[in-house]
């Protein structure tokens, strides 16, 4: 059984989302090498969230020369650069491409299911902790774990 979990984003028009990667790499300084096309056409092809593993098999499917060293450590550049976002799921690290649409998840911890929430449940609690904290909230990508309806 894949480690992979989907949920539905807006779809991504990969020849412009590998433009625009490529212009962002080199405006700092970073070549955009076979081997990282190669990872990101992964997360364009199979979407959702994906472990390393995931994605190393995949890439060994269509026979490409990549080790498990280079995707280890081009997931950590992406996710350094925010190309990629980065979640604890089921007790592993998964990846997915970031989104223009902020979004969270809601992670079963018996079951794994995961499903998506919006943004706009976070808006209360970003006004209060500004309010009461005067801390500004920058929640991004937030993973809550917990019971889904079937394993309570």
């Amino acid at each position: 059984m894949s480690n992979e979990h989907r949920h539905n984003h807006p779809p991504i028009e990969p020849e412009v989302f590998l433009s625009e990667l490529k212009t962002e790499l080199h405006s700092h300084g970073y070549r955009f090498t076979p081997q990282r096309k190669q990872i990101i056409d992964v997360f364009l092809d199979r979407h959702g969230h994906l472990t390393p593993r995931d994605v190393y098999d995949h890439l060994e499917q269509l026979s490409a020369a990549i080790d498990q060293a280079t995707v280890y450590r081009s997931l950590e550049f992406f996710s350094r650069l925010g190309i990629l976002h980065t979640s604890q799921i089921a007790g592993q690290t998964v990846f997915e491409l970031s989104q223009a649409v902020t979004h969270h998840h809601l992670v079963c911890r018996k079951c794994d299911e995961v499903l998506p929430l919006d943004d706009h449940h976070f808006d209360q609690l970003v006004e209060h902790l500004w309010a009461e904290h005067k801390f500004k909230a920058e929640l991004s990508h937030v993973t809550i774990s917990g019971l889904c309806s079937k394993c309570t």
